[in-house]
């Protein structure tokens, strides 16, 4: 677990799987994260403007705004251009890299993924220390 006594990183994490999203959100927030979640590409863009999370991961194909726009949109906004977005994708797309660099992702993770990749990609775009 995470230091009791720094404060808890925030993630948003966004997909229109519900149970991939109580999947992520529970082995995050058994991490020690604090995790808002959405299941559309305008709710998790506007939590991610009302909550400036310390992470931002979406699904690329999500209804009402897909991955790539809400990347786009956030890192437009100087008020959260700082913010790292990762991608989580089950595209097996072989421009995966070229295409996360130019629209501003951080990092991306594909799907199906293993839950020790997640997490260090996690500690390393949050800086948080990893889990006990």
């Amino acid at each position: 677990m995470m230091d009791a006594k720094a404060p808890k990183k925030r993630i948003l994490f966004v997909d229109d799987e519900p149970d991939q999203v109580l999947l992520i959100q529970t082995r995050l927030e058994h991490n020690g994260y604090e995790v808002f979640t959405a299941t559309d590409g305008e709710t998790g863009l506007k939590l991610a403007l009302e909550q400036k999370p310390d992470l931002v991961i979406v699904d690329l194909l999500i209804p009402r705004l897909d991955g790539l726009e809400i990347c786009r949109r956030l890192k437009q906004d100087p008020a959260t251009a700082k913010i790292p977005v990762a991608l989580f994708t089950a595209s097996a797309t072989r421009d995966l890299d070229e295409l996360c660099q130019s629209v501003g992702f951080a990092a991306y993770l594909r799907k199906p993924y293993e839950a020790t990749e997640l997490m260090a990609i996690i500690q390393r775009l949050t800086g948080a220390a990893p889990p006990r």
